[in-house]
């Protein structure tokens, strides 16, 4: 588990990353699931480098399921990983005053907009 994408990613994350992610999670325009929320509170409350059992991030994240699930657990995995991929990406976009111009050129010309 510790060698998965969304873990070896995580590694890479600054503390100031980190705490934007946390933003990014909880802000309902990006991201509408609540346990994605709590994978991700229970992976900040454990020390740096460390990654627990999978079967106790799932008793965190789903504290009423009576019992460890490894499908449902590999599928939020990949939410949260998808979640980060997409917080990087958008985080680099924000950073790339050109790339945004010429996307909100295109858009302005497919919505039939022209300049006067």
């Amino acid at each position: 588990m510790k060698n998965g994408k969304l873990f070896q990613l995580l590694r890479t994350l600054s503390v100031a990353e980190r705490q934007q992610f946390r933003d990014f999670l909880h802000s309902p325009f990006h991201n509408k699931r609540e346990d994605c929320q709590r994978l991700w509170a229970a992976l900040e409350g454990m020390k740096e480098g460390s990654f627990p059992e999978k079967e106790k991030l799932f008793k965190a994240t789903y504290p009423k399921s009576p019992s460890y699930d490894d499908q449902r657990f590999r599928l939020l995995q990949s939410a949260l990983l998808g979640l980060l991929e997409s917080f990087l990406v958008l985080r680099e976009f924000g950073q790339n005053k050109l790339e945004q111009e010429l996307l909100l050129i295109r858009e302005y010309r497919k919505r039939g907009w022209k300049s006067t």
